[in-house]
């Protein structure tokens, strides 16, 4: 789910320039003091010294585990496929027999026939069963026992005709035996051998004892810093100065402890994945050896095999770690050679593979030289790996690296601050409840979004794992139809919510908020249709339009006219490092374990939280107004909409910029751009990268443009820049393809966003409409035409994908974005902003909190 960029209503201008340091304010008449007694001081650090060394550890298991699944994906995917070469191979000549009338169950001696397999390949068994799943030959027929059957629900092998599913603790492959009309006669099946499946894994485990102790080194810098820099008593630290200290104590042990991985594990990691490639080689040399030698005990020299080229390259189609195959003569002379793209001549082939692991397979019937002896051969088969794939492993690790430290330093940082929360109120007099302190809801709304966005980057990609087919649509737009009836839900949360939370205040609204987000992401989880997976994103879409919309009323209610606007800047805060969290650790878990499975684990985090907020409960009588300090707001004049929307700057403003940009946000940021990474063979945790830039972007960068946009007397202009910027960012899409250039849209479109982040609520409310329609009801339109921009945006762009194509959608919504956004300036040039006796930003106690953290 993505995230509103901004808050408006209250205080929603100088909220948006807020960066994550903002402290918390306190709701206490009687502020905390500038520094804290010495018992205080030993209870807090002895709790941040707990919390960090859990958070470092879990930071280090969870690389570690990110580790291991992607070195074992990365040999059991091409593993997967060099075995299930044996299975077509087989199926193929039984097939032959069966189309010949010679059925299965007929061939004599079948068991023999499997004999030459064994060993040419490390399966633990091969066999073969008829149509009904009776076992007709094997290697293991004791073990296997008379009958095998096939489930429905076997997932196909990338790069072949085989099948992969699991039984009895093991994998199996299989592929169906065509007969004469094509429907299969029997089935293949192998199983393949655990130990060494999970042999990479072994070697990785070698190394576990000097990942623990950089680990444990990290947590020993922490507790050496942690006494050194926060001393424990009769110190005169001010509390700033405690926070900045604070966090310092847990972010270097954590930086220096990733960048030790860095250094020292490259050459482990470096070491596994040459050896993983050079048994991927080795293994498919022996399956190709292994063909060969049938044919040449046939009296066929391996110089008038014809096609063999084509077979060569076929045989790459799944293995993207093999840059090319070559079939050698007994004098080590190249007879022909292909590549996955074609065949190669002596001179490409002579320059492949110099720096990287080979396989050489033997073909007996002659004499070979060159490095194998004089041991009677026809040939050789010499399989060559990329050293790019290699590279790219390594790559994928430091990235990995990477995020996971970014994420562990924004959870470190929102550990701090929970932690002085708790400091705070422990000083105060009287002393309020946790729930009750402005401070907490920042804490709240990170752990929810860190949960309810896990998914943000592949919601319309679950779709397509799903079926992409409802009711004869074009699947472009069925393809857009979660984010848009997401889109659709929050925003009538909202409007139902305001109501419910004018009556029964931001508690219930808060939990019922976090139950509806839960039961939609687990029903989002094990939806099996179209159809199912679309209403529960709604579900999931409404409880974040009350968590939201509970937060900010939470925090307007705990705060005074002072520290109300960083109260609310500390709390988006928040929701922007639980969305940076969530969109990354999302992406890097869907891509070990599924789209699905994410989900869930959504589900079970928000469960986590709302157990956590029934243990903390709150003291606020639910429909009592909070009474401040603050002034009185004027008295507004009412008008309809008509005269609302007779102001040209007010229309143009809501039809021009804020409309547009939220539907060019939500279609590239939540829709086009996973799509198109998708299409392009990006990794998910490529995407959820990609996504986790964004918000990095907006929020380092909101702060600046949020100073640059308030110090500026025309602020239509910084607006027209950011709808320039975001038409911008639909045209780099055209540039080309590939990752480099979806980083660059995403780049475009943050930084387009952190400029109207900051000016949009600031420039509505400075209009003479807003002084007609009242502040209320202006953010309120506001609020409900950015809501129309999210919800007809990918619904829309995907009609026109469907209508037009993608080169030719990209191009109408870039031209019309920068044409609105032309339109935009012409229709507010020639006046200065403020305008006398307009509506000020501040906010009033009482007013509504219309959601506006563009999601995206």
């Amino acid at each position: 789910m993505t995230q509103d960029t901004t808050p408006t209503g209250p205080g929603a201008d100088a909220a948006s320039t807020t960066s994550f340091s903002t402290a918390s304010g306190t709701a206490s008449t009687k502020a905390p003091p500038e520094s804290t007694d010495g018992a205080a001081l030993r209870g807090l650090r002895t709790r941040l010294l707990a919390w960090g060394v859990l958070a470092l550890l879990c930071a280090q298991l969870f690389y570690g585990v990110l580790v291991g699944s992607s070195l074992h994906r990365q040999y059991r995917g091409p593993m997967l496929a060099v075995q299930a070469l044996t299975c077509d191979d087989l199926a193929l000549r039984l097939g032959r027999m069966a189309r010949l009338g010679k059925p299965l169950d007929r061939i004599r001696d079948l068991s023999g026939m499997l004999a030459p397999f064994r060993t040419a390949s490390p399966a633990a068994d091969l066999l073969v069963t008829d149509a009904a799943g009776t076992v007709l030959g094997s290697w293991d027929a004791a073990r296997v026992g008379t009958s095998m059957t096939v489930p429905r629900d076997a997932a196909p092998v990338p790069g072949s005709n085989a099948f992969e599913f699991a039984a009895g603790g093991d994998t199996w492959l299989t592929r169906p035996i065509p007969g004469k009309d094509g429907a299969a006669v029997g089935h293949v099946l192998l199983r393949l051998d655990a130990a060494r499946l999970d042999a990479d894994l072994a070697g990785a485990a070698a190394h576990l004892p000097l990942f623990g102790g950089i680990a444990a080194g990290s947590c020993l810098l922490l507790a050496v810093l942690c006494f050194v820099l926060l001393p424990g008593g009769g110190s005169t630290l001010t509390q700033a100065a405690w926070r900045r200290r604070a966090r310092m104590v847990l972010l270097l042990p954590l930086l220096a402890g990733q960048v030790c991985l860095m250094v020292v594990m490259g050459g482990p990691l470096k070491d596994i994945h040459v050896r993983q490639s050079g048994d991927i080689a080795t293994q498919l040399a022996g399956q190709l050896g292994r063909d060969l030698s049938s044919i040449v005990a046939k009296g066929v020299p391996l110089e008038r095999l014809p096609g063999i080229e084509t077979h060569l390259q076929s045989l790459q189609r799944g293995l993207p770690q093999v840059v090319g195959i070559g079939m050698l003569g007994a004098d080590g002379t190249l007879l022909s050679a292909a590549s996955a793209a074609g065949p190669l001549d002596a001179a490409t082939w002579s320059g492949l593979g110099a720096d990287a692991p080979q396989g050489i397979s033997v073909v007996p019937g002659g004499a070979l030289s060159g490095g194998q002896g004089d041991a009677p051969a026809a040939g050789a088969v010499r399989v060559l790996m990329s050293s790019d794939a290699i590279a790219g492993g390594l790559r994928e690790a430091l990235l990995d690296t990477a995020t996971v430290s970014v994420v562990a330093m924004l959870l470190l940082v929102e550990l701090a601050s929970l932690l002085l929360v708790q400091a705070e109120r422990g000083v105060m007099s009287p002393r309020p409840a946790l729930a009750d302190m402005p401070g907490f809801m920042r804490a709240v709304i990170f752990f929810c979004m860190c949960a309810i966005d896990l998914s943000v980057s592949f919601i319309p990609l679950r779709l397509a794992e799903l079926d992409a087919g409802l009711f004869g649509l074009p699947r472009d737009v069925v393809m857009g139809l979660p984010v848009s009836f997401e889109m659709l839900m929050v925003g009538m949360a909202i409007v139902v919510g305001g109501t419910l939370a004018a009556r029964h205040g931001w508690r219930p609204l808060l939990l019922a908020g976090v139950v509806l987000a839960a039961a939609g992401a687990a029903a989002s989880g094990v939806a099996a249709t179209p159809l199912g997976y679309i209403l529960a994103r709604g579900v999931a879409g409404a409880g974040y339009g009350c968590i939201n919309l509970a937060a900010q009323v939470h925090v307007v209610s705990h705060s005074s006219a002072r520290n109300r606007a960083a109260n609310l800047g500390s709390m988006f805060a928040g929701l922007f490092a639980g969305v940076v969290c969530a969109s990354a650790t999302g992406g890097l878990v869907a891509d070990r374990v599924g789209y699905g499975p994410v989900f869930l684990v959504s589900a079970v985090l928000l469960c986590a939280v709302l157990a956590w907020l029934l243990l903390c409960p709150s003291r606020d009588v639910p429909g009592a107004r909070v009474t401040t300090d603050e002034p009185q707001a004027p008295t507004e004049h009412r008008g309809g909409v008509a005269a609302f929307l007779r102001d040209r700057r007010m229309a143009a403003l809501l039809l021009c910029n804020i409309m547009p940009l939220s539907f060019v946000t939500v279609c590239l940021f939540q829709f086009f751009v996973p799509v198109y990474l998708n299409a392009d063979g990006a990794s998910p945790a490529d995407i959820g990268r990609v996504s986790m830039l964004f918000c990095l972007v907006v929020v380092y960068l909101g702060p600046l443009c949020g100073r640059l946009v308030d110090a500026s007397p025309r602020k239509h202009r910084a607006l027209t820049v950011a709808g320039l910027l975001g038409a911008a960012s639909v045209a780099a899409l055209l540039a080309g393809s590939g990752i480099d250039v979806a980083v660059a849209a995403v780049c475009l479109l943050g930084m387009s966003n952190a400029v109207a982040s900051s000016g949009q609520g600031t420039y509505a409310l400075q209009l003479p409409a807003a002084a007609i329609m009242g502040r209320s009801r202006t953010m309120s339109l506001y609020n409900v035409m950015e809501r129309v921009g999210q919800v007809l945006g990918p619904v829309s762009f995907g009609v026109v994908l469907a209508m037009w194509g993608r080169d030719a959608g990209l191009v109408v919504m870039a031209a019309g974005m920068g044409a609105a956004s032309l339109l935009f300036f012409a229709c507010t040039a020639g006046r200065p902003d403020a305008v006398p006796g307009a509506v000020p930003v501040t906010a009033m106690p009482g007013d509504a909190s219309p959601d506006h953290a563009e999601r995206p």
